[in-house]
């Protein structure tokens, strides 16, 4: 390109800036301009329109009263965006016409054909009151997919949450150019971020060099008589932090036979890249438990190049909750009879609403007797927990119990002082066994050193 082209192409750009940066004051002068000439134009009209003989009065009137007496200037559109921020305030005493400024009250001279709209939008960019303006991304729609997934999954949602109509509506007020998905492609967001997830923990497990201890319970659904597996994971990190990860909850085929619990775990185990990494497994005292990690004590032995630690003998652990129950259970079962009229008790009130207004009356009766104000609860037979907390419920409500059997001739199981008595001694004999089961199951990170002091 030779240097005239370029001397011109630089002229044409330097006219495209004068005009972009100003283009209202260019617009003002236009305007002006052609005012000024409409005024000419108008003058000259008067000038040959009056007759140049003075003696035709009647006619010079008759031509000084058609012609036109001037027009109003045309009001200029007023098309910079300091407008919106400015409020004219009229004419003021010195003739100048001013605006206001909607942050901060100050008045400036609003003449656009004086003074522009420069001083206007320097006032802006330093007024103290102004709100800043926020920088916002523009909108991505893979990124609020991603969004949407993460909510359905913390917050344990179906995944019709993606297509509820005031969902919707409020992510469509908040951006108009959101744009909705169905629930199936909330499904493939939610699956593809599962595996996101499931390959940064396989890159954890990778870097690991320690042991992992794992977790497995197997129960059975009684709607549907599913067997289901859930095998966890817990081990601790370069940062001394124990980590607890949920590996696999997955159907477990029948039979639940020691085979296929082994078969299900070894298969897990691999895809995780754990059976070499393998320290201990906690489990319950079913028996197919037992034949399931003879099984797999010997399949890992011959996987595991370092083998397991001292032989696996310490790679059976049994679940200190699971053998408290059994305990507690046992014993029970010997107390069934001694807590039947208590248990029975509990049953005719909780049996009918005209029966629970009858006792709550009766407890406001003799309310001065009762400290607390938990309800009554009926226990569970696969709960022994639900048997201390029905007994420490019933005992405080002892009076109220025997205020009802005064007057509801239906009510023929009142317990007698014996069997409240008994009934007190069993509840002080479980009350440590509950207090052990809430520190392991609640606790984040219970410790064999908590539950000394119920032991001795």
């Amino acid at each position: 390109m030779d240097l005239e082209s370029l001397n011109t192409i630089a002229i044409l750009d330097a006219q495209r800036e004068y005009m972009d940066m100003n283009e209202e004051d260019a617009l003002n002068e236009e305007n002006a301009l052609n005012e000024e000439n409409e005024e000419n134009a108008m003058r000259e009209g008067e000038t040959e329109m009056q007759e140049p003989e003075q003696g035709d009065t009647q006619a010079a009137g008759t031509t000084q009263a058609t012609q036109p007496q001037g027009r109003q200037p045309r009001k200029r559109r007023l098309t910079s965006k300091v407008w919106e921020d400015f409020t004219s305030v009229g004419v003021e005493s010195d003739g100048k016409e001013r605006g206001q400024c909607n942050y901060c009250g100050k008045k400036l001279v609003i003449n656009t054909r004086t003074h522009g709209t420069h001083h206007l939008s320097r006032h802006l960019d330093t007024c103290p009151e102004k709100p800043k303006a926020v920088d916002r991304p523009a909108y991505d729609h893979q990124i609020d997919r991603e969004m949407t997934s993460e909510i359905i999954i913390y917050h344990d949602l179906p995944f019709r949450y993606a297509e509820y109509e005031k969902v919707r509506a409020k992510d469509l007020y908040l951006n108009p150019d959101c744009k909705p998905i169905c629930r199936q492609t909330a499904v493939a967001d939610v699956f593809r971020r599962y595996e996101i997830e499931k390959e940064k923990l396989r890159n954890v497990f990778a870097k690991h060099q320690g042991r992992v201890c794992f977790t497995s319970d197997l129960w059975v659904a009684l709607p549907t008589t599913m067997g289901y597996l859930c095998l966890t994971a817990s081990f601790i990190d370069d940062d001394w932090r124990l980590n607890n990860k949920v590996l696999a909850f997955c159907v477990a085929r029948c039979p639940h036979t020691g085979g296929e619990l082994a078969s299900t775990i070894i298969e897990c185990l691999k895809d995780w890249g754990l059976e070499k990494k393998v320290f201990s497994f906690t489990l319950d005292n079913a028996t197919n438990n037992d034949s399931m990690l003879r099984i797999l004590k010997g399949q890992l032995q011959m996987m595991s190049g370092s083998g397991l630690l001292c032989d696996g003998k310490f790679m059976h652990v049994r679940c200190c909750a699971h053998i408290l129950n059994l305990i507690v259970k046992d014993g029970l079962e010997l107390a069934k009879n001694l807590l039947h009229d208590i248990r029975e008790s509990v049953r005719y009130v909780k049996a009918s609403p005209q029966r629970i207004q009858s006792f709550a009356a009766c407890v406001e009766r003799v309310r001065p007797r009762i400290t607390g104000g938990a309800d009554l609860s009926l226990d569970v037979s696969t709960r022994w927990n639900s048997t201390y907390d029905m007994l420490v419920r019933a005992l405080k409500f002892r009076a109220a119990f025997e205020s009802m059997a005064s007057f509801d001739t239906h009510y023929k199981t009142l317990p007698s002082a014996a069997d409240w008595d008994r009934g007190a001694k069993i509840c002080e004999l479980l009350k440590p066994f509950s207090v052990i089961t809430k520190i392991v199951l609640r606790a984040p990170i219970p410790e064999a050193i908590q539950l000394i002091p119920f032991l001795e």
